[in-house]
């Protein structure tokens, strides 16, 4: 019997932690119904990130294949379609001629197809809503990116614009982080609550801060009037558009938070300033020698000492409280439709935050488990996927493993896989992380396996090897002590997998 054709909507926040959910091991966060939609479904205790940063991350969730395939090697670097390239008229005349279908309107992807691709052609109406990032936000206008904050803040008429994009035949965008996110939230905002707009935008030029930390503040921003407030808006209002319909939809829910500034809600910070929230749990005053990798990747930048770490963690906290608020409500919205035994949902996101732990903040490009390590949560109707599963997954696995659920095919070319064949097989197949930021010493090749990250420096010829069974924090190198026999194994099994599955003339433009 064929697999019926379901609905997806897939939830997709940025910088947010595996462990930042009551369902993930947070003794005191709120999140009901992101613990409700774990117990209900299946929560993947180990899924990784294809790359640690925004970008390449997102380009692997949309292509389901590695950087090295995709060609988004780091944040700035668009994910590869002919109508985003920026090439002369005979370059275009090239594409057009060879590499679409003339009988097809608008021309097909230059190369890879991406998950809106796939379910549009299987007839999903598919949309998305908030951050997607897939073209540079700071590339100049003249470029004709569609999520440049330049090209929005030049030409007024984006506000207008809802695609097609990517695949996605209707979208409406915010391009950045904070209070004043930019693109179709921005435009919204300054719409309906001009007040509120002048407030929050008054707040972002205001100077200095009161804490070490620029962007870490309270936010005059509502409840309703905030950016993930507003995802969740439309997202609801799209789901009551498909009440009734016959056409099966794929729905991709941007949530921008809770990436820096750490900027919740006034009410929200107000109440989490006095929240408990675990302490950081490889503190800089109390780990001894700082791990070579915790220098490599702090690369001369200050620590951040514990009162700051704290803070930003508490208003980390609020976010995912908001965000859960913003999930509940779309789950409700489905129900409210009659469409929730109809819907796969999917919540994950691109990264993590080091969140203070090594004294560092934020993100770097080296692939520490609390920058790789992320949630992910799939809610099958079928009940195909249910219970906690531990096997190794990636971000690339989601294209296929949505593709199965919802019935249709799987792009040729897509590198990872689906999850339900990988869980009903039993397999521990590792996953990978590409990261790099240009630099040969700076270029490191992860595998992740059942129970260890090892991570391989081609540039340099250093080796990182964790057991996170007795070393979760990643603070005892085995690679570089001759401590464990299977380092080497390891080794030969990460080298293995990349010669395997590294295509590097894939996914790149070339006219001439």
């Amino acid at each position: 019997m064929p697999t019926p054709r379901r609905n997806v909507l897939l939830i997709v926040t940025d910088q947010q932690r595996f462990d930042s959910l009551g369902c993930t091991g947070h003794p005191t966060v709120h999140t009901p119904h992101l613990d409700r939609l774990a117990q209900n479904g299946a929560l993947f205790t180990r899924h990784f990130t294809a790359n640690p940063v925004c970008m390449p991350s997102r380009a692997s969730t949309l292509t389901g294949c590695y950087p090295s395939v995709h060609g988004v090697w780091t944040n700035g670097v668009a994910l590869p379609r002919a109508e985003y390239t920026p090439i002369n008229d005979q370059t275009q005349a090239v594409l057009q001629n060879h590499w679409t279908d003339p009988a097809q309107t608008p021309p097909i992807p230059s190369h890879l197809l991406t998950l809106a691709d796939a379910f549009a052609a299987a007839g999903h109406r598919t949309s998305a809503f908030g951050k997607l990032h897939v073209t540079p936000t700071m590339s100049d206008a003249s470029l004709g990116f569609p999520e440049s904050k330049q090209r929005w803040q030049a030409d007024p008429a984006m506000a207008d614009w809802h695609g097609p994009y990517y695949g996605f035949e209707h979208v409406e965008l915010s391009l950045d982080h904070g209070p004043m996110v930019g693109g179709h939230y921005t435009a919204w905002l300054e719409k309906h609550h001009p007040e509120m707009a002048a407030t929050v935008t008054r707040e972002l030029s205001e100077a200095p801060r009161p804490t070490p930390l620029g962007d870490l503040y309270v936010s005059s921003h509502t409840r309703q009037t905030h950016p993930t407030s507003w995802v969740a808006d439309r997202v609801c209002d799209r789901i009551a558009q498909h009440a009734g319909a016959d056409e099966p939809f794929l729905i991709w829910a941007g949530i921008p938070d809770p990436h820096h500034p750490f900027t919740p809600p006034r009410e929200l910070a107000e109440a989490y300033e006095q929240h408990d929230t675990p302490q950081r749990a490889a503190d800089p005053e109390t780990m001894g020698d700082e791990p070579r990798w915790v220098t490599h990747a702090r690369g001369g930048a200050d620590l951040i000492d514990a009162a700051t770490s704290r803070r930003a963690r508490q208003y980390t906290d609020a976010m995912v409280h908001l965000i859960d608020e913003a999930v509940g409500r779309m789950l409700d919205a489905l129900d409210a439709a009659g469409l929730a035994d109809d819907t796969v949902v999917v919540f994950t996101a691109d990264h993590g935050d080091y969140l203070g732990d090594y004294g560092l903040i934020r993100k770097t490009i080296y692939p520490a488990r609390v920058l790789s390590h992320t949630p992910l949560i799939v809610r099958d109707p079928s009940g195909s996927l249910s219970g906690t599963i531990a096997c190794p997954a990636s971000n690339t696995d989601l294209l296929p493993t949505l593709a199965g659920l919802a019935g249709i095919d799987v792009p040729t070319g897509v590198q990872g896989e689906d999850l339900r064949r990988v869980v009903a097989e039993g397999r521990g197949l590792p996953v990978m992380i590409q990261s790099a930021n240009g630099l040969p010493s700076a270029t490191s090749l992860t595998t992740i396996d059942q129970t260890h990250r090892t991570t391989w420096w081609p540039g340099t010829g250093k080796l990182d090897s964790f057991d996170h069974r007795t070393d979760p924090m990643e603070l005892d190198n085995l690679g570089e002590r001759d401590k464990d026999p299977s380092v080497n194994e390891r080794l030969g099994q990460l080298q293995a997998a990349y010669g395997r599955s590294v295509r590097p003339t894939v996914g790149r433009v070339a006219c001439w």
